[in-house]
């Protein structure tokens, strides 16, 4: 009876143990990954995104979907990614406009994707945008990738600020190099105004001196 007991125990516990191993997302969590919808509340507003485990080698047969939302249908929405890290034609970041907030059923055709490494981008008008992470089967390591979505342009913005800093920078260095010339050449004109009179007062001294000379005479 004791054994009966003891068998039946034995199955239940081999039973939930395949049961928890074949539960996506039960054995390594990391390997999950939900849809998720991300809202872009004013022309200032960004959010990041993230593959999975980023910076760590993330999973295979991952099917990540962000549901971008924007105000209306007049904003340009803006992803950017300086550095990619994805298997060549194995592993893709994917882009959708739609219409509708939803378009599971659509992912199909995307406008535009970025595989491998390096730098990616998309923009788009309207209010609805989704960027799908999907990865092949075997054993990834690459790392995947850090992106930032806004309703402004990060790269244009980042550009402009470079230039800024640039003709900041440059107009600093113009004036510093103005101001030492500037010294320089007033120390030079300062000498010269003195040299006449260092002249004059030796040409004193030396009408001076005889006159000087014949008083302490006997």
């Amino acid at each position: 009876m004791e054994q009966d007991i003891t068998l039946r125990r034995l199955k239940l516990f081999l039973l939930v143990f395949l049961g928890l191993s074949l539960t996506p997302g039960v054995v390594n969590a990391r390997c999950y990954c939900m849809n998720k919808i991300v809202q872009l509340l004013r022309q200032d507003d960004y959010r990041v995104i993230l593959s999975p485990e980023f910076p760590r080698p993330y999973c295979p047969s991952l099917n990540c979907i962000w549901h971008i939302v924007a105000p209306d249908n007049t904003s340009k929405i803006h992803f950017f990614s300086k550095n990619i890290d994805l298997r060549p034609d194995r592993d893709f970041i994917h882009f959708y406009v739609s219409e509708k907030e939803t378009v599971e059923a659509d992912l199909f055709n995307p406008l535009h994707s970025c595989t491998g490494s390096g730098y990616c981008q998309f923009k788009t008008e309207g209010q609805f945008l989704v960027i799908q992470f999907k990865t092949d089967n075997g054993e990834p390591d690459h790392y995947g990738f850090q992106g930032t979505v806004a309703l402004y342009d990060l790269e244009l913005n980042s550009w402009i600020s470079s230039v800024l800093g640039f003709i900041v920078v440059a107009l600093l260095s113009v004036g510093v190099t103005i101001l030492i010339l500037g010294l320089i050449y007033w120390i030079c004109l300062r000498s010269k105004t003195r040299e006449p009179d260092r002249k004059l007062l030796a040409k004193e001294d030396e009408e001076t001196k005889p006159i000087s000379e014949t008083f302490l005479k006997p």
